[in-house]
């Protein structure tokens, strides 16, 4: 039994994704990952001090690696050959975006505060 064809816009991107070449595809799998411990850094840091504080970095570094994971699975492969689009990718790819405008966001809002007179 097969699975019905997905024509959400998402996989449609995914696809798109998929076409780049190898490097660009690793440099978005290491954006991604980056981009989780930096957020999941900043969410949780601010709330505890001392040893907890590198406790809590350990945890993002954590969950940024299995992002990295996740991704080279999904949109570099392991092989060599370009994996198939799916419904993980998609997934994949919108919680990265999400992630991006989170980092992005928080760097905004870092240098609004810098910005600030004290």
């Amino acid at each position: 039994m097969t699975q019905p064809e997905l024509t959400f816009p998402l996989k449609q991107f995914g696809g798109r994704v998929l076409r780049l070449n190898r490097r660009a595809r690793i440099g978005i799998v290491l954006a991604f990952a980056v981009f989780t411990a930096l957020v999941l850094d900043r969410l949780f840091t601010p709330t505890f001090t001392g040893d907890s504080a590198s406790g809590t970095f350990a945890i993002s570094v954590f969950f940024g690696v299995i992002m990295y994971v996740i991704g080279w699975w999904q949109l570099v492969g392991f092989t060599g050959d370009v994996p198939p689009p799916s419904r993980t990718l998609s997934l994949y790819l919108a919680f990265g975006l999400l992630l991006t405008v989170a980092a992005v966001g928080l760097l905004l809002v870092s240098l609004a505060a810098l910005a600030l007179p004290s």
